[in-house]
């Protein structure tokens, strides 16, 4: 969590995928992580800073699921590690055309 104000804050960084061997679990490394960076545009003066969660900049990175083995991240103590599991629906719908 980071002290934001009413702009958009984010960081730099990479998420690398390694392994030792194929039997080993895949490992996700966060390395070369960047200063905050922010758009910079005027806030309203009433509006105070606040806590936040500061994602990391880029496209989301959809990790392969496999309920066999582990998904293993190592992340610097400094930053704080949330996912989502996205499972596929059993239903199929019907798009709306339009």
């Amino acid at each position: 969590m980071a002290t934001v104000d009413c702009n958009l804050t984010s960081f730099a960084a990479r998420l690398r995928p390694w392994r030792t061997s194929e039997a080993s679990p895949m490992v996700f490394r966060v390395d070369r992580v960047g200063p905050l960076f922010s758009t910079r545009r005027a806030c309203p003066p009433d509006q105070k800073p606040r806590k936040a969660l500061v994602t990391m900049a880029g496209k989301p990175y959809v990790v392969p699921y496999n309920a066999s083995r582990p998904i293993v991240v190592y992340a610097p103590a400094e930053l704080e590690l949330r996912w989502r599991l996205w499972k596929a629906e059993t239903q199929s719908r019907e798009a709306l055309a339009q």
